[in-house]
């Protein structure tokens, strides 16, 4: 139990590092995509499915630009679907937004970044597939390491019953004898400790 335990709260410690240090990682990303993005809409906007499409190969990510309450455009990849309307509301009216939501047993990292300028919202969704890879190797590492632990627990706590409860057998076989008549019967103990070694005293006097 102490093992699967320790494993578990190793594990889910990890994973909540591992995740938040991913994820600053990727929002300062998002926000150095979007001036890039604000730069385009600003000089070249003929260029920006160029752009959203080089920023998806960079970063791993998809990236969709609104505006006008439209979809202006979006990165090869890129689907509507992962943004939700709460976080496109919040957007909207001017706020930046980070969401991590869990979509079909996968982590998806959401950010919304508005630039009032051109009246336009940049979304980029980050797929945190190699850091959830990462992860279930972590897990299985845990899982075993707890199991070898355990195995190992169980099998020290058998080595050390047996050596603590083979004297008393001793001397339950021993008093059988005597009990038969036997009544040259003693006891020898090799390695035993200070209390058995005493026991072992008293009963060999008692039969004496």
């Amino acid at each position: 139990i102490l093992s699967s335990l320790f494993a578990s709260l190793t594990y889910f410690g990890v994973k909540h590092v591992l995740i938040d240090d991913q994820q600053q990682t990727d929002l300062k990303q998002s926000y150095a995509n979007a001036a890039l993005i604000r730069s385009t809409l600003y000089t070249s906007p003929g260029e920006l499915v160029s752009i959203l499409n080089s920023i998806e190969q960079a970063s791993d990510s998809n990236v969709l630009v609104r505006t006008h309450h439209q979809w202006l455009s979006k990165s090869t990849g890129a689907a509507t679907k992962d943004v939700s309307s709460t976080v496109i509301n919040l957007v909207n009216n001017g706020e930046a937004v980070q969401q991590t939501v869990n979509s079909g047993g996968h982590i998806i990292f959401v950010v919304g970044v508005p630039i009032p300028a051109v009246e336009t919202q940049v979304f980029e969704v980050f797929r945190l597939a190699p850091l959830e890879h990462t992860l279930q190797v972590l897990l299985q590492v845990m899982g075993a390491g707890a199991l070898l632990t355990s195995l190992i627990g169980m099998g020290g706590g058998l080595w050390v019953t047996r050596r603590t409860v083979r004297p008393l057998e001793n001397v339950s076989a021993a008093a059988a004898l005597i009990a038969q008549g036997e009544l040259t019967t003693r006891l020898v103990v090799g390695q035993a400790d200070r209390e058995v070694q005493q026991l072992t005293e008293s009963f060999n006097a008692m039969v004496s």
